[in-house]
Order: C-alpha cells, then sequence, then structure tokens
C-alpha cells in the first residue's frame, strides 16, 4: 500500500513498522514546507538537520550514498553538506568529471582540497586512509585512552571524503586501478566512524556494476534527491524506499 499512500497523501514513505496485527505507514509531508536554506543547516553532537525533522546522525550512521537524476537538487545538497562540514572539520573533494564540484576548485578556500585527475582521486583515498591510521595511533596512545570512545571523545574533528559523479570514475577502471581502489576504500567505509573518517559517494544510479554491493550496503544513510524509477529506488535502497537510512529531499 506504500506507493499508493504516496500518491494519495502526495508524500514520500519513510519508514513502515510491522507487528502483528498492525501496519504503520509513515509519510513526510508538506516536503516544500521543511526545507531548509543552506545558511540554516548545522551540525551539532554529531547530528545534521537537513529538513525540519529529518537528521543524519553522521556518528550512528555514518557514510551516506547520494544518489539523483539532472536537474533533482543532487549538487545543492553536497554543497550544503560541504559547507557544515567545512564549519566543523575538514573536507576532501573528487570531481572526475570536472563539473560542478571542481569549480570550487578556483576558490581560494578549497586550495589543495578538491581534485579532478584519477591519480589524484588514487591518492586522495590512500591519503584519507592514512589519515584514518594515524588517528587510531593517536587515540590508542592518548593519555585518556578510553575503550569504545569516538574521535570526538579526543577532540579531533570530523574529516570528510565526498566524491561526486562516482560512476564517471569507476567505470574508466581497468583491473588493477579498480583492485587498487577497493583496497583502500573497503577499510574507509568499514573503519573510520570511530575515527571520524567518512564517505559521501555521489552518482545517478548505484547499480551493482558502478558500486559494488559490499560498498554500498555499508554506506548506512541513504539520500535521494528527486524523483527515482522504481529501479533506482531499489538500487538505493535494496527495496522499495522507506526505513529509518532513507532521507528523501
Amino acid at each position: 500500500m506504500g506507493s499508493i499512500l504516496e500518491e494519495l497523501f502526495l508524500g514520500d514513505l519513510v519508514e513502515v513498522d510491522r507487528v502483528p496485527m498492525l501496519v504503520t505507514y509513515k509519510l513526510l509531508l508538506d516536503t516544500k514546507d521543511r526545507r531548509m536554506s543552506i545558511r540554516e543547516v548545522k551540525a551539532k553532537d554529531g547530528s545534521i538537520e537537513l529538513m525540519k525533522g529529518v537528521f543524519w546522525d553522521y556518528d550512528k550512521m555514518p557514510n551516506m550514498l547520494i544518489s539523483g537524476g539532472i536537474g533533482g537538487g543532487k549538487t545543492y545538497f553536497i554543497y550544503t553538506l560541504i559547507k557544515v562540514f567545512m564549519e566543523i572539520g575538514t573536507v576532501k573533494i573528487a570531481d572526475p568529471k570536472r563539473s560542478d564540484l571542481g569549480v570550487l576548485a578556483e576558490l581560494p578556500a578549497f586550495k589543495g582540497h578538491v581534485v579532478m585527475e584519477k591519480e589524484e582521486i588514487f591518492r586522495l583515498l590512500e591519503d584519507s586512509l592514512e589519515m584514518m591510521i594515524k588517528r587510531y595511533k593517536y587515540m590508542r596512545e592518548h593519555e585518556n585512552y578510553t575503550m569504545g570512545k569516538n574521535y570526538a571523545f579526543y577532540k579531533m574533528p570530523p574529516y570528510v571524503v565526498i566524491v561526486d559523479e562516482w560512476a564517471a570514475f569507476f567505470t574508466t577502471l581497468d583491473y588493477k586501478e579498480t583492485e587498487r581502489v577497493l583496497k583502500v576504500l573497503m577499510p574507509l567505509i568499514l573503519q573510520g566512524r570511530q575515527a571520524g573518517v567518512y564517505m559521501i559517494i555521489a552518482l545517478q544510479r548505484p547499480d551493482a556494476q558502478n558500486l559494488p554491493n559490499g560498498l554500498r550496503d555499508n554506506l548506512l544513510a541513504k539520500a535521494s534527491l528527486g524523483r527515482l524509477s522504481e529501479l533506482g529506488y531499489k538500487m538505493t535502497y535494496g527495496v522499495r524506499p522507506y526505513g529509518p537510512v532513507m532521507i528523501v529531499c
């Protein structure tokens, strides 16, 4: 009934709760009224309010997959995340298509933070893995080391890597280059949370050819911009788009 209720109430289905004898459908209504300007979006205590009532708790739900076609708002959404994380930490950006994010390289504030060439993207991912390893070493050797505490306990800021147009990069790789990328990307995604190292990957459609399932499933926060096809929703969320990890803007 989910898609029928979406059409009936002109909302987005965000959660379905099933218990014996009862199914509850939760819809996000008045999405236009819930929009926030880029200046209003802030990070606080490991969480970002992306829309009124819609939060990304990036410390609990690390890494993000962003999908959406041309004109859906994907670029503006990424600009918002860049602005928010630059206020509290470090942001590294890769734009293999030299398009919307690539222009940031011309701004003084982004000098050394934006890469576009294939080899530069390789090095960015490898440097980020090295940063993660150094952070874990720092935490283990800290005089106040406490098991289970994350980067924030040790007063370290978030370190965020954003790769836009991922498919344009990944589809150009040969076998050895693919192996090189996955060798660093998997530990970054699987182990980066406690060290405060996060990956944000954006592309139009996250099919398995461009984003292996092992990676896609561990990008725990998922955002779709605009309206996707039924297949696009399935590729992004694995099922019809509802559940606690979904953000629809």
